[in-house]
């Protein structure tokens, strides 16, 4: 237990510099671009649902062009307060035949499937009671049937009758033989996300990491979310606190982008590290383990990132110069 104290008293340290200096999750090279959409138009990455309520929420999703489009870089979900009539009446559709509000949901194709990694969107939202937008991830299309486990991480997702500066994430999981357990629901500050931010996880088989803006704001174990996932961008009604008389329709969800990554790995070999010109070499790859020898300080005004899958071990003297900055995550490979 005591070789492991410093170890414990190195990653406060790190976490402090992490944060102050403003290093930040998507600056990060050890992630690879798998597929990303800037939604200059209306890919075939998505399919649009129709006809679609499948929560028994107050809004019904339409792909008519009055609900999902695209303007200006945008992919835009609209919620209109106007009477429509769902002639698809069937399980997992239409619950009933009248709404008195349509919305906009889209959701990546099996094709598209992610099993772990870095999952962010550029969004900017709309404030009103009883609006309820999500950016969430659920078991995808190309797992038959629902795999391990029917499984939900809610990226974000936002109450219209909390503060405007209330971001809301969530984890579920619930099993073939029908039991769910519990929500991990949790509720973070900050700024109003009227304004456009750039909404993220990093998801791995042993933890997930919320963000904004590449800031960390919330960290837990992974409950055993383990299946690829679909993404999903929907604007929903609370069906708990429906809208009132001040809510404003219509109203706008605005998805500059979506960016899917995964991480570089290289988790059969060591990373040893012995002088300082080391850093201005990494491979930006996940080590299987990596040893930091001798005295060793970082080049001045140097962001570092190290990955490794087993283990970390500072051997000599370590210096992160002021203007620098230093991350280190030891998470299994995957």
């Amino acid at each position: 237990m005591k070789k492991n104290k410093p170890i414990i008293l190195l990653i406060i340290l790190i976490s402090s510099i992490y944060n102050c200096l403003g290093q930040t999750v998507l600056s990060d090279p050890h992630w690879e671009l798998i597929w990303e959409d800037h939604f200059n138009n209306l890919s075939s990455i998505w399919e649009v649902r129709n006809n679609y309520d499948h929560y028994g929420e107050p809004q019904v999703y339409t792909n008519r062009s009055n609900n999902v489009y695209i303007s200006n870089g945008n992919l835009v979900l609209q919620m209109n307060e106007e009477l429509y009539h769902c002639t698809d009446l069937h399980s997992d559709a239409c619950n009933k035949e009248w709404y008195s509000y349509t919305s906009g949901c889209v959701e990546s194709i099996g094709a598209y499937d992610i099993q772990y990694g870095l999952i962010q969107a550029k969004v900017k939202l709309p404030y009103g009671y009883g609006f309820f937008p999500a950016f969430w991830t659920l078991v995808g299309n190309s797992v038959s049937p629902f795999g391990s486990n029917a499984a939900e991480i809610d990226i974000f997702e936002m109450l219209g009758h909390l503060p405007s500066n209330i971001i809301t994430t969530n984890m579920h999981t619930c099993y073939p033989s029908g039991i769910c357990e519990p929500s991990y629901y949790q509720e973070s500050t900050m700024g109003t996300y009227t304004s456009y931010h750039i909404y993220s996880i990093a998801w791995s088989p042993s933890k997930i990491v919320w963000y904004v803006d590449g800031f960390p704001i919330r960290i837990s174990d992974n409950i055993g979310i383990i299946d690829p996932v679909k993404i999903i961008l929907n604007f929903a009604l609370y069906k708990y606190n429906p809208p009132n008389s001040s809510t404003p329709f219509p109203s706008k969800m605005y998805v500059d982008f979506v960016k899917v990554h995964q991480l570089r790995n290289d988790c059969n070999n060591n990373l040893i590290i012995n002088n300082s010109n080391n850093f201005l070499t990494l491979d930006n790859k996940v080590k299987k383990s990596i040893t930091i020898n001798n005295s060793v300080s970082i080049p001045s005004s140097t962001s570092v990132y190290l990955r490794a899958s087993q283990s970390f071990l500072i051997a000599g003297s370590f210096t992160v110069p002021i203007g620098s900055s230093f991350f280190v995550d030891v998470n299994p490979c995957h």
